[in-house]
């Protein structure tokens, strides 16, 4: 693994026990679709809130290798530089002093660079190992926030670990333990820096993630988010850092991974696998459901039995209904060293109704996580209404440049002497 410590190049009801949230921001007043040309910026967040967006851009490699699923958007919304223009010009918008953006190519990246840097934002990248064209970069107000140490994260080395701490050790199949662990092997990154706030004296690590897609490969879903929340937790602790991790955890709210996510402990059969990132209990749109492939676009399934063996590029592979064996065992992990500690930044009003919306699926799998002990979301992003969701046919669309919204909440650090109550 990439050394710790390296340099890296519809709106949720409103609860009605909780108060109102602050309007001077103006962050809960903006649905995150591009403004119209000369608005004004939205009003920064005033210390000690820190405002923090993560957005999935929609690499333009992938957009084009995923033509069909786009056929109802028009010419315009799926150009390159027009999309690129109205990524640059939303996160602009927004005034953030954290930007957290996955899928994202180095050109995008080196454009939003010079753009986000002329508005005093530091950016570092980190693209997916292999052939991969995309990756994911991290954003900073760097007037504000001082860069103390960066980590990448290659979760395909998770590969090459002993049983990588998710494989079940009393699997008695070598050959099979052999294969799962050889499926470990997958692209996805994160990337992680630390970071001190001048205006607060507070040290913080913020992350950003993009975890595999692939439904059928729940058991490899788990092990990169855990492999996340332990190198986190290890980097926050040197550093005596409060944790805010971002990104696609391509998970939807209620599955088991989210759970996991939310600090609960893992029992279930690995026959059931293809089912822990509850993507099979979304509603689908026009019959469609999810695919086999490693961006996430939607494809038919086949209808075999309890629907569940889906071929795409990655073949077949039993379905979630077989019959347990000593062969396919349970997965047993222990809650991630934050715990219940973590917890995500919409789940106190609930969760959106949809951040991504693409090939006929609509449904919730980004996250702002931050602990609970040293940060208090105090304003939230207002999220696109159902019924705008549905006017749009498909996204992306020239409101919004992307397959996914972003979703973004200003939080309150909260000082030392508070964190001790």
């Amino acid at each position: 693994m990439a050394s710790r410590g390296t340099r890296a190049t519809l709106a949720a009801p409103a609860d009605p026990r909780r108060a109102p949230e602050p309007q001077c921001s103006g962050l809960n007043s903006y649905d995150g679709s591009v403004p119209a040309d000369g608005a004004d910026g939205l009003p920064a967040a005033q210390p000690p809130m820190l405002r923090v967006c993560s957005y999935n851009l929609l690499a333009q490699s992938l957009l084009e290798a995923n033509w069909a699923l786009y056929a109802q958007c028009a010419p315009d919304a799926v150009n390159r530089s027009a999309r690129l223009t109205r990524i640059g010009h939303l996160l602009s918008h927004l005034n953030a002093d954290v930007l957290a953006l996955q899928e994202v190519e180095r050109e995008t990246f080196e454009r939003l660079n010079e753009r986000l840097g002329a508005q005093g934002m530091q950016g570092v990248y980190k693209k997916r190992t292999g052939n991969q064209q995309d990756g994911v970069a991290l954003f900073v107000r760097s007037s504000r926030l001082n860069l103390l140490a960066a980590e990448e994260v290659e979760y395909r080395e998770l590969a090459a670990a002993p049983i990588y701490g998710v494989i079940p050790s009393h699997i008695e199949d070598a050959a099979l333990g052999a294969r799962l662990q050889e499926m470990a092997r997958k692209d996805n990154v994160a990337l992680l820096l630390v970071v001190n706030d001048s205006l607060t004296g507070h040290n913080i690590l913020v992350g950003c993630t993009h975890i595999l897609w692939n439904p059928k490969r729940g058991l490899i879903k788990l092990a990169q988010i855990r492999e996340l929340m332990r190198r986190a937790h290890t980097l926050s602790t040197d550093h005596n850092a409060g944790t805010i991790l971002c990104g696609d955890f391509n998970c939807t709210p209620r599955s088991l991974l989210h759970s996991y996510l939310c600090g609960a402990p893992v029992l279930e059969s690995l026959n059931s696998e293809m089912l822990w990132d509850g993507s099979l209990s979304v509603p689908k749109w026009h019959g469609r459901g999810f695919g086999d492939n490693d961006r996430g676009r939607a494809r038919r399934p086949n209808k075999g039995p309890g629907h569940g063996n889906i071929k795409g590029r990655g073949g077949s592979d039993r379905s979630h209904n077989e019959r347990p064996s000593r062969n396919r065992p349970f997965v047993h992990i222990d809650p991630h060293p934050f715990g219940t500690q973590l917890r995500s930044a919409f789940g106190h009003i609930g969760e959106p109704r949809v951040t991504t919306f693409h090939g006929g699926f609509r449904g919730t799998v980004d996250y702002i996580m931050f602990d609970s002990v040293k940060f208090s979301p105090r304003a939230h992003l207002r999220m696109p209404a159902m019924g705008d969701i549905r006017a749009e046919r498909s996204l992306p669309s020239a409101r919004r440049p992307s397959d996914h919204v972003p979703i973004a909440c200003d939080m309150e650090m909260l000082s030392r002497d508070k964190t001790h109550q």
